[in-house]
């Protein structure tokens, strides 16, 4: 449980605003020869930012920035997507996204992806792009912030510009990989979005203009249709660059004009008429879809945009509006908490798109049995809010949460990314937004906020839903008859029952300050070459501290204890899943969930639980400021889990869901089914079954995790931008007064029994999904060693990147079957003699056993042939070069060096290590590791396929059987 909660938006509004294709927003319905948004704002940019626009209309912003130092990160945006597409164009604007990458002007066909590779650049890493509605989008994060990574960055992003080849061979030779990519992303929640695009905006152009396109163009297209569009929309009034990082800005403007200022500028084109967005009345739709884990309801009020400019006033009355939908979600999360609930989960929030429309919207989740029920808290609970507003106390809570979040984005401005901040000037421009800095953000909201009352908060949202009419859709597998009559006639049925006024929320201290003697550090042990210093207080708890200024005002913070899922019983399975979901969600002894997240308003602290593979894994993410008080936190749920039975309540309404995803979904097979046969059947490994979760009880996790919580090994790490002193004393005032503790680690030696399976040579072992979305998973596992030789490893991770290129060009770039296949190595830190290599594809159905034969070979052949020089160098320097980035990443510091190094001290001799580990790493170390371990005969193919309906379980076929079986659309 994380006690602060940024606004959270409804899954919908995420896929609008994010998800399938990078859906982005700007502003089609204004000339692309517009001023910058602070040229019509009273707001002012972020003076760090350097605008600047050339003569042919080129626009460029740089933004100087050193996190990390030496590197920069490039974005070349096209004010032109799917909605610029005529009908036999549906698809180019995102296929000639792709062009890009097969040929221009000063990189031939088949040389840009290896050339960049050799300047240390990884493909989807640091050389990417994305297509939505209105924009492409070209990434690039060259390794270093100058020379020729630099200036070669610039000339690919010149030749996207004007120098696309669009070579007639290399278009039919990407036909295969779109279609690949568009079945890679095909399930049950992009089709929701798209029957829901079509019931929200029947008037207007954008359910017409999917950016993945029609197959038939795909197919199609010749490459007259790709240069008219090309020609048309590539021009230098609708391109803008965005170069953030560790640069001069001066420096980077001559660049700019250099490459750029030749471009010959257009006349003008307007975009295309979006058509209509007004929704008035009432109008509901139910969409079926059979494979849909759970039902989803969405109650949405659409207007044409009139929020105006980005200035002052419309900030403040979207801050208002943000108020009042933190208010309503928050209803709703209490709502769903209770033990009968008919909902799962509920949002509120609002949006816009493409400056054309405005989005006001409710979301629940339920199971489908329980639709009406659901319906009814979604239509109620809004009128409630509508009818009758919210409480002061509502909106205290709702204050201290905003504004807690606009100081810490103030406090943490100085270590952004650079990758990160570039995106977010690039999301500047599509929202037409002024790209301001975190500080004037605060300056602007604080006083916003300090006056913010009720009545406001309640006006905003009553204006925000009178806008237009009322839009319900909902989405499930329950078959419901005459469904869109029975869905209005169930909303007008609740619209006709009264509700009542919110009750008061009554205000309490949080019990668990610290009290008693701080405990007295026993033995201290300094890592100056790691900046790491270790602990242990008298009662055995032992502390990891690790002060670094990679992340300004963040402390991440792990508490680590027991065995994880090395303590679950083989008898009772299904206790780590369940103790998962209930352990935070139950509160405290003195407090309920629902009671800390109001008491703790304001505050950024977190009790974040997971059943790891070898501890218990509690924490989360904080600052100096608030360390003491998270630790408090944090001991009490050591020390007075409260098992309240709405926890298991609402995890049980869960599972359903979760189940039915694990039968009907090829990866999630993959990550069950499979993982679990590929560790030799270890119940560890993948989910329990549904009956054996369901049977579980609040008793049986209260007894399993008692003695565990009391007297088990305890190791707690900080890793980020803090006072050790203040720390340590804040760790003896919380931590140090607990009773003591077990001295060492338990043996789980009996536990540690994963086993990789035999080959069997001559079979593929398939599995099924039951879905009709006709895409399968084709895998290959090689086995391999464990974590306790960790230069052999690292070799191995090499060898993965050498294998990932090699499936890039035959599967990819050669046959066109698949979009992004990998390959991976993973070696255990935990169990003894067990990882494997592994090799993976979305597929065809209908190609993926051969597919798998196909990555077989691919593997044989690195066996038999090593690895070639060039495909060395291509896999290791954009490792190489990855490396000072990698370590001056807080994640990697306490996952992987500082969290369990008192249990598991190699992991500091790691550490010491890595700086320099692929320094000496040579061709014929990985030549020689591939022979040793990608042999044919050691192969294990697995494939995932669809099936509609069929048993999910394993079965043997003979390797020759070729296609599995495949349902239809």
């Amino acid at each position: 449980m994380t006690f602060f909660k940024p606004l959270r938006f409804p899954a919908l509004a995420g896929i609008f605003l994010g998800a399938w294709l990078a859906l982005a927003a700007a502003d089609p319905a204004v000339a692309p020869a517009q001023p910058w948004p602070q040229a019509a704002s009273d707001l002012k940019a972020d003076p760090s930012a350097v605008f600047g626009t050339l003569p042919n209309g080129f626009r460029y912003i740089i933004l100087p920035n050193t996190e990390p130092p030496g590197r920069v990160s490039l974005r070349l945006r096209v004010n032109a997507g799917s909605l610029m597409e005529t009908d036999d164009q549906r698809g180019l604007a995102h296929f000639l996204e792709h062009m890009a990458f097969k040929g221009s002007q000063h990189f031939p066909p088949g040389a840009l992806v290896m050339y960049f590779q050799r300047l240390g650049m990884g493909f989807g890493a640091d050389t990417n792009a994305h297509t939505s509605y209105d924009e492409t989008v070209f990434d690039l994060d060259p390794p270093t912030n100058s020379g020729k990574a630099l200036t070669d960055s610039l000339q690919l992003m010149r030749d996207d510009a004007d120098g696309l080849l669009l070579q007639e061979d290399q278009i039919d030779s990407e036909r295969g990989v779109i279609l690949s990519e568009k079945r890679d992303r095909d399930d049950v929640d992009y089709r929701t979005f798209v029957a829901s695009w079509d019931f929200y905006f029947p008037q207007a152009r954008l359910p017409l203009r999917q950016p993945i396109g029609l197959e038939s163009v795909i197919h199609e297209a010749q490459r007259d249709r790709f240069a008219s569009f090309y020609h048309d929309w590539y021009t230098p009034d609708r391109l803008t660059l965005v170069v953030v990082g560790d640069v001069k800005p001066d420096e980077v403007a001559a660049l700019i004009k250099q490459y750029f200022g030749s471009l010959v500028a257009q006349p003008a084109r307007p975009n295309p008429d979006l058509g209509k967005f007004e929704t008035p009345g009432f109008a509901a739709k139910y969409d079926h879809e059979p494979e849909a884990a759970a039902t989803q309801i969405t109650l949405m009020t659409i207007a044409p945009f009139a929020r105006g400019p980005d200035n002052a006033a419309r900030r403040t009355r979207e801050l208002q509006l943000d108020a009042a939908n933190f208010i309503l979600s928050r209803r709703l999360e209490r709502l769903a908490r209770q033990p009968d609930a008919p909902i799962s989960k509920g949002d509120a929030g609002d949006f816009t798109f493409l400056d054309a429309l405005d989005c006001s919207m409710i979301e629940t989740v339920c199971q489908p049995g329980q639709w009406a029920a659901a319906l009814n808290v979604t239509e109620q609970e809004l009128r409630q809010a509508l009818q009758y507003g919210f409480t002061s106390a509502e909106v205290d809570e709702a204050r201290a949460n905003l504004l807690n979040a606009y100081e810490e984005a103030a406090r943490e401005a100085g270590t952004r990314k650079s990758r990160e901040l570039s995106d977010e000037v690039v999301g500047s421009l599509d929202d037409r937004r002024v790209f301001t800095s975190p500080a004037d953000d605060l300056a602007q909201a604080r006083p916003v906020l300090a006056a913010l009352t009720a009545e406001q908060c309640a006006e905003t949202f009553r204006a925000a839903w009178s806008q237009g009419g009322r839009r319900l859709f909902m989405s499930g597998s329950l078959d419901i008859p005459d469904a869109d009559a029975a869905l209005a006639a169930a909303y007008q049925k609740s619209a006709a029952t009264p509700v009542a006024a919110p009750g008061a929320q009554g205000a309490e201290a949080f019990a668990y300050a610290s009290t008693g003697t701080p405990g007295q550090v026993v033995e201290r042990v300094e890592h100056p070459e790691l900046g790491i210093t270790q602990l242990r207080f008298a009662n055995n708890v032992r502390v990891n501290l690790k002060r670094t200024d990679f992340e300004a005002d963040k402390v991440r913070v792990l508490v680590q204890f027991g065995g994880g899922s090395l303590d679950i019983p083989a008898q009772q399975p299904a206790l780590g899943l369940v103790a998962g979901a209930v352990f935070t969600e139950g509160g405290l002894g003195r407090h309920s969930a629902e009671d800390l997240e109001r008491l703790l308003a304001g505050k950024t602290v977190a009790a974040d639980f997971e059943v790891d593979t070898n501890f218990f894994d509690l924490g989360g993410v904080t600052n100096a400021r608030d360390l003491r008080l998270d630790l408090e936190l944090l001991r009490a749920y050591i020390t007075d889990p409260g098992y309240r039975p709405e926890a298991l309540a609402e995890a049980r309404r869960q599972f359903p869901a979760l189940y039915n995803n694990l039968q009907e979904n090829v990866e999630a097979v993959l990550g069950n089914n499979v993982e679990r046969f590929i560790s030799g059947g270890d119940f560890r490994f993948g989910f329990p079954e549904q009956a054996q979760a369901e049977a579980v009880t609040l008793d049986d996790v209260r007894a399993w995790l008692a003695p565990i919580l009391q007297n088990s090994y305890v190791e707690i790490s900080l890793v980020g931008d803090f006072d050790p002193a203040a720390a340590e004393a804040a760790l003896a005032a919380t931590f140090g007064t607990l009773p003591a503790r077990a001295e060492k680690r338990a043996d789980y030696a009996a536990a540690l029994t994963a086993r990789f399976p035999a080959a069997a040579e001559g079979t593929v072992q398939t599995f099924t999904a039951q879905t009709v979305i006709p895409k399968a998973v084709a895998t290959v596992y090689w086995p391999t060693c464990d974590m306790s030789d960790i230069g052999r490893v690292r070799q191995l991770s090499v060898l993965a990147e050498v294998v990932s290129d090699r499936l890039r060009v035959q599967l990819r770039q050669e046959l066109g079957q698949a979009y992004s296949p990998f390959a991976r190595n993973i070696s255990s830190e935990v169990y003894p003699n067990y990882g494997y290599s592994l090799a993976l594809c979305i597929a065809d159905p209908a190609k993926a056993a051969s597919l798998a034969d196909r990555m077989r070979e691919i593997g044989a052949a690195a066996a038999k042939d090593g690895v070639t020089a060039d495909e060395f160098d291509r896999a290791i320097v954009p490792m190489r070069k990855s490396m000072a980035e990698y370590l001056r990443n807080n994640e990697y510091w306490l996952h992987r060096v500082v969290a369990g190094s008192q249990a598991y001290p190699q992991q500091l001799d790691w550490a010491r290590t890595l700086p320099t580990a692929y320094d000496g790493v040579t061709a014929n170390q990985v030549s020689a590791l591939a022979k040793q371990y990608l042999g044919a005969d050691k192969a294990v193919r697995v494939l995932v396929t669809p099936v509609a309906p069929a048993a999910n379980s394993p079965s043997a076929v003979p390797a020759s059987a070729g296609a599995a079986p495949s349902a239809g659309k």
